[in-house]
């Protein structure tokens, strides 16, 4: 996993309506172009959206949320450098952001950590696990396409 579940989270919470909005309004006037317009396609046009505005909503939420950030990541416009401090209790790692604004567990992003870990000892970098408690640590991130960091 290149993006940490708070970046995804976000991406849901901020993006994703907009996205679905304009699928949603494409399909609507799809269907009143195709429609006849009687009192009882009237009727539809209105029950209808409804119900597949919520159905779709279900099933499209994860699938326009993993191909936002797919395409997001085909081309880096950037780098971006966080500086985090490590909290390593009892071999449980986890790292934050000196201003608190981001706190990634390796209870909950094991996946990210792996990645992390990995890119670490590609650069000879010491281990995570290696590093004492309050210590610091530089993660360079990509900028993709849609402005969203990731792990590359």
């Amino acid at each position: 996993m290149k993006y940490l579940q708070s970046d995804i989270q976000y991406f849901e919470d901020h993006y994703f309506w907009k996205i679905y909005l304009t699928v949603f309004a494409i399909l609507i006037i799809f269907i009143f172009i195709k429609i006849k317009k009687t009192k009882e396609a009237i009727g539809r046009l209105i029950l209808f959206p409804l119900f597949y505005f919520f159905l779709f909503y279900v099933f499209l939420n994860n699938f326009i949320t993993i191909n936002a950030l797919y395409i997001n990541q085909i081309k880096s416009v950037g780098k971006e450098k966080f500086e985090y401090v490590v909290f390593n209790y009892e071999n449980q790692i986890s790292i934050q952001t000196r201003k608190s604004e981001e706190y990634i567990s390796e209870l909950t992003d094991r996946k990210f950590f792996n990645q992390l870990k990995e890119k670490r000892k590609i650069n000879h970098v010491r281990p995570l696990d290696q590093i004492k408690h309050g210590d610091t640590i530089n993660v360079v991130y990509d900028k993709g396409l849609f402005g969203f960091k990731y792990l590359n």
